[in-house]
């Protein structure tokens, strides 16, 4: 998913509706911050 969030705003070549890219846009927001939520309090493990 990592490759994912690096796409270009507006590929050429996507035929993916943009509601759909909303959407996923949405979710992968949601993930990411919850993502960093626990990062910052668990302390990381090195």
């Amino acid at each position: 998913m990592k490759t994912l969030a690096n796409k270009p705003s507006a590929s050429p070549q996507s035929r993916i509706p943009q509601s759909l890219l909303d959407r996923f846009e949405n979710e992968w927001r949601e993930i990411r911050t919850a993502g960093e939520a626990a990062q910052k309090t668990v302390p990381p493990a090195e």
